[in-house]
């Protein structure tokens, strides 16, 4: 987990060195993105349950919004773990498939 204090976030750039194309070959492994676009959301589910069971701060803050609709915000409204409401849309219409905020609305609903 990245200290709060120090903003250390290594452990995130360290997960991302290790799971890029370049990495992989280096070690002759390889993605196979069926099966990562198959299981990904079950995969991310896993994920952010450990996370609420783990992270205090974190259980504290999805537990205060329950009752509230949460959305992943990203600038890509093709995204698929989250979206935005984009000013062509008047600004008032989700765009994306807001896949993480799906799984976040479930922990809230504990």
């Amino acid at each position: 987990q990245p200290d709060a204090k120090t903003k250390d976030y290594s452990w995130g750039n360290l997960a991302k060195k290790k799971g890029n194309k370049k990495y992989m070959n280096l070690h002759n492994c390889s993605l196979s993105t069926q099966q990562w676009c198959d299981d990904r959301v079950e995969i991310m589910k896993t994920a952010i349950h450990a996370r609420y069971e783990q992270d205090q701060p974190f259980k504290d803050i999805i537990d205060s919004l329950k009752g509230k609709e949460l959305f992943h915000f990203e600038r890509s409204g093709k995204s698929f773990w989250g979206g935005n409401r984009p000013k062509k849309l008047g600004g008032k219409i989700w765009s994306g498939q807001n896949n993480l905020g799906k799984i976040l609305n479930e922990l809230g609903s504990y």
